[in-house]
């Protein structure tokens, strides 16, 4: 059976990992919804993929030297704010996400958004396994996918050590001539 996942919500219907973006994901029917967070400087979550908002945003923030109220203060190229991963999952609703954990030390962040949040159906991905193994152990039941960029033997070393559910592999580890 074939499953469609929306990639950073509907990344080209609308800007990626955006309230819009999300919401254009649920319209389109597709599976899942995956998005990637980010930590601020006062440990709240934020829905970005890149480091820095200098893609979406005319001007470029790192998004962990600022708090949330000063990220929120961001316009981004639409017009919009950059979601919260409360506001994400909100959105989201009883469709089954995957939160891409692009920062080391937020899994208490992420444990306390979804106490607020018993409907949600989360999996979760990351290069930073070791939030993947607390998770696991907070969340055993929730889908753990360990991401790799470089190395296929210490994927699946680490996949088996941390009992994920599956990999991610760099699209060059695959076909290193693409």
């Amino acid at each position: 059976m074939t499953k469609i996942f929306g990639h950073r919500g509907a990344a080209g219907m609308a800007l990626e990992n955006s309230r819009a973006s999300i919401e254009a994901a649920l319209a389109l029917g597709v599976d899942a919804i995956e998005f990637d967070i980010h930590r601020t400087k006062d440990d709240q979550l934020v829905v970005l993929h890149d480091a820095t908002t200098r893609r979406v945003a005319d001007a470029e923030h790192v998004i962990n030297e600022l708090t949330f109220a000063e990220v929120q203060q961001i316009e981004l190229h639409d017009g919009q704010r950059l979601p919260s991963l409360d506001e994400a999952l909100t959105i989201a609703g009883t469709m089954p996400v995957i939160i891409d954990i692009k920062d080391e030390d937020s899994v208490e962040a992420i444990l306390a958004v979804l106490d607020h949040h018993p409907q949600a159906h989360p999996r979760f991905a990351s290069f930073h396994h070791n939030e993947l193994r607390i998770l696991h152990q907070a969340l055993p039941d929730a889908p753990i996918y360990v991401l790799e960029h470089f190395s296929p033997i210490e994927i699946i070393q680490s996949a088996r050590h941390i009992h994920a559910t599956g990999v991610g592999l760099n699209k060059w580890l695959m076909n290193p001539l693409t």
